[in-house]
């Protein structure tokens, strides 16, 4: 079955993330948040969001961060807005090494096919209600490989496993 063989990835996944965090001096979640941010999640509300924390946690994490010198954060209204420092920037470079890694070995053994795939699985999964997931193929925005918002096509390597803009095509069903 293929769920064994997720299983398996996804621990293994996590393992090498926590393994990178602890040398880095962070937790799993603060490593998550930087990841986070260098994607664009730019706010509490939106980081507690992607992390699927409580805000609560979310400002935590990013507390914690601050202190380690890896984010600022400053006010614009009622937001709190975060950024990456320069030290903050370079940890996500080195993860992103490792994201490299992991991508040349997915392109030898079935490059933008699997891609596709997995996020198909995704996708299905979602549609199920078995996962929330804010991915291009399940948004309102995209149809037949046009991105409405956007206003442009997507290439297989431009769709997003998450997108900060995402609004569902479908209603599932409740957990």
């Amino acid at each position: 079955m293929i769920s064994d063989v997720l299983d398996r990835l996804l621990r293994a996944y996590r393992h090498m993330l926590i393994e990178k965090a602890i040398y880095m001096g962070l937790t799993e979640l603060q490593l998550s948040a930087l990841l986070a941010a260098a994607e664009g999640v730019n706010t509490v509300v939106k980081l507690a969001d992607r992390l699927m924390v409580a805000q609560p946690t979310a400002t935590d994490t990013l507390l914690a961060l601050e202190k380690k010198g890896f984010i600022t954060r400053h006010r614009v209204g009622k937001t709190t807005v975060i950024k990456l420092t320069d030290k903050g920037v370079k940890a996500v470079e080195e993860v992103k090494s490792l994201f490299a890694e992991i991508d040349e070995i997915a392109q030898k053994i079935g490059g933008l096919e699997l891609r596709i795939k997995l996020l198909e699985l995704i996708a299905e999964l979602q549609k199920r209600g078995l996962i929330e997931a804010k991915l291009c193929l399940t948004c309102r925005f995209f149809e037949e490989g046009f991105c409405k918002l956007l206003g442009k096509k997507l290439s297989v390597l431009e769709l997003r496993a998450y997108c900060l803009d995402y609004q569902p095509a479908f209603t599932t069903r409740p957990f």
